[in-house]
């Protein structure tokens, strides 16, 4: 592989329970440097994102976690209800996870452009016991993350991900759906 990278091979999720963040855990433990870059897989990113990334936090040694906004990279594709609720909920800087940090201090940073630094990852449980919180586990290791020093949201550190046809019918479902609500609402009681 490129540029130094080690694969390392994971037996498939289900084995998991389904929970990426098992997989996400042992990926970190795995991992030689400090500063951890989580991303997805249908992820792209502009050329100068890990400089912007390694930026923010040599500029600031209190800076445990980072993340961005996370913009569709297929815009074309989504028909105009799902435009608006993924660019005011999801990705553009209006979105949920800007407002939950800004508003209420509680960073629930995304798995698919969310950066940390192993050391402070290693002062709590990272991923463990996020199983049973299903597709949150990313917002879980933000919360404990942001229990051990400072975080920080950047509009100029983005990534591009791919808007695939699940994600509409989640949009269609969302105005009725408390999920977001009950997710924060677990995690400010639970952790």
């Amino acid at each position: 592989m490129g540029l130094g990278a080690r694969v390392l091979g994971f037996p498939p999720p289900d084995l998991y329970g389904g929970n990426i963040g098992l997989v996400r855990q042992k990926g970190t433990e795995e991992a030689g440097g400090d500063i951890i870059v989580s991303t997805d897989a249908d992820c792209t990113f502009p050329p100068e994102y890990l400089e912007r990334v390694e930026a923010y936090f040599t500029g600031n040694p209190k800076l445990v976690l980072l993340s961005g906004p996370v913009y569709p990279s297929n815009p074309e594709d989504l028909d105009a209800w799902t435009e608006i609720v993924m660019s005011t909920l999801f990705f553009y800087n209006t979105n949920f996870h800007k407002s939950y940090c800004a508003a209420l201090g509680v960073p629930t940073f995304r798995g698919s452009n969310t950066s940390f630094r192993k050391s402070a990852f290693n002062l709590t449980e990272g991923y463990k016991g996020a199983a049973g919180h299903g597709p949150v586990e990313e917002w879980i290791v933000s919360f404990r993350l942001s229990r051990v020093g400072e975080y920080a949201y950047a509009d100029d550190v983005y990534v591009y991900t791919v808007v695939p046809g699940y994600w509409r019918t989640f949009c269609y479902a969302l105005p009725l759906s408390v999920l977001p609500t009950a997710v924060w609402a677990g995690l400010m009681l639970g952790m």
